[in-house]
This record gives structure tokens, sequence and C-alpha cells, in this order.
């Protein structure tokens, strides 16, 4: 994987502290030394909380890797996912992460924090849906040092970036369709109303 030009590892999120940017910047150096070609997007709002979004910005200036980490904005999931190779999640809290999804529809590891329902949307939630094996890793809450390994991992080696890639697919067409996911939503909103 790591014979391309460029690989691009997207952080996908509004750009706020619950998301942990900063662990994701900070992993970003470990990365670059094993990985010299990777460059690093954040895609999603930054105008959420701007003192935090510029903490952010001096922490990238501070590491010198202003000609690897990129704020990309808002961008069509479309545009988004046919550029890039690999999502990163590092947040220190969720619930059902589209993006995880949404990534392994598209054949795109991941590697995400141990948050909400990641652990279950990497690895599987049944013993059916986890013998697909996983579509990612899982990394402690803010560890750059674990989120670095892992992406460096994934990257590292084609043919687990392979497998995870098939058994992301797979999870996602047949355990996350659409009327699924729309009912458990709605199995949630009910069940707090």
């Amino acid at each position: 994987k790591t014979d391309k030009d460029e690989i691009r590892i997207a952080f996908v999120g509004r750009v706020v502290p619950i998301k942990d940017v900063k662990t994701f910047i900070l992993a970003a150096p470990f990365v670059v030394k094993r990985v010299p070609n990777a460059i690093f997007w954040i895609i999603g709002p930054q105008d959420e909380e701007i003192e935090y979004y510029k903490e952010c910005c001096q922490l990238i200036e501070t590491l010198g890797l202003q000609d690897k980490i990129f704020f990309k904005g808002r961008m069509k999931p479309e545009d988004m996912y046919s550029q890039v190779d690999l999502v990163v999640l590092t947040s220190v809290s969720e619930a059902q992460p589209y993006v995880i999804i949404e990534a392994n529809c598209v054949g795109i590891p991941v590697v995400a924090t141990d948050v909400g329902a990641c652990q279950e949307l990497v690895d599987g939630r049944t013993p059916e849906d986890r013998k697909l094996g996983p579509s990612g890793l899982i990394t402690e809450v803010a560890s750059p040092d674990k989120t670095g390994e892992a992406i460096v991992t994934i990257l590292n080696t084609p043919s687990l970036y392979d497998m995870m890639s098939i058994s992301g697919k797979k999870r996602a067409s047949e355990y996350y369709d659409e009327i699924d996911l729309l009912s458990r939503y709605l199995n949630v909103y009910e069940k707090y109303l």
C-alpha cells in the first residue's frame, strides 16, 4: 500500500475536543518516520470551536508538519473516500460513528479508539459478524503512539490491508444496510423518549 506517491490518512469529523484531533496530529510524526509518503487530511468543519482549531494549527506548526497535515474542511463523501487510503477516529466519546460504516462500504480500513460502538463496527457485533475478520484496528483513547503504530501496521502490511478492506465491505453489506441502521436508531430514540 505504501508504494503510491502519496498515502492519504484521513481524520473525518468536527474539529472539536471530544473528537481529539490533537491525538491524530500527534500520531503523525511516528507515522511519517515509517511511511515517508504519508500525508494527513483533517476533513470536517473547523468553525464549531475556533479556539480548539487554532490550538490544532499551532500544534501542527510546533511539530513542523505544515507540509504533511492539511485541514480540508467539509468534503462530499464520494470525493473524500475516492482519495483516501485509511480513516482514523481518535474520539474520546462516540455512539455509532457513521464514518466507520462509510469507510467499510468502500473498503477503506479504519483505526479507531475503543469508544462507543467502534469495536463492534470494526471487529463485528455477533459471532457470525466477527468471523468476517476485522476491518481495522482499535486503539486506546488519547494515545498518539498506539494510534501511530496501528496506522503503520495497516499501511506496511499489504495482506492485512487487503483483508481488512474485504472484511469491511462484507460487514457493511451484510450487517449495516440502510433499513437496519435506521431501525436501530429508531429503537434507541424510542427507548429514551
